[in-house]
C-alpha cells in the first residue's frame, strides 16, 4: 500500500472539488509536528562513550578561550 503525502492529498482534494483553489486545500490539510523518537542507549554504548570521554580530555570551546 502506497502512503499518501501531503501534496498528494492536496492534489486529490483540488481535483475532486473544482471550486477549491490549491491554497485553500493547503489550509484545510493540517500538518502535524514531526515526531522525534526517544532514543535510549544500551549499557554497552553508555560504557563505551564514558571510556572514550575519560581517555580523551575535552577541548575548551573557542568562545571560552581568553584572547
Amino acid at each position: 500500500m502506497r502512503t499518501m503525502t501531503r501534496s498528494d492529498l492536496i492534489a486529490t482534494i483540488t481535483s475532486r472539488f473544482a471550486n477549491l483553489m490549491a491554497k485553500d486545500a493547503e489550509i484545510a490539510v493540517p500538518v502535524s509536528e514531526k515526531h522525534v523518537p526517544h532514543f535510549l542507549p544500551g549499557q554497552e554504548l553508555r560504557e563505551r562513550v564514558e571510556m572514550s570521554a575519560q581517555q580523551t580530555p575535552l577541548q575548551p570551546a573557542a568562545s571560552d578561550v581568553a584572547e
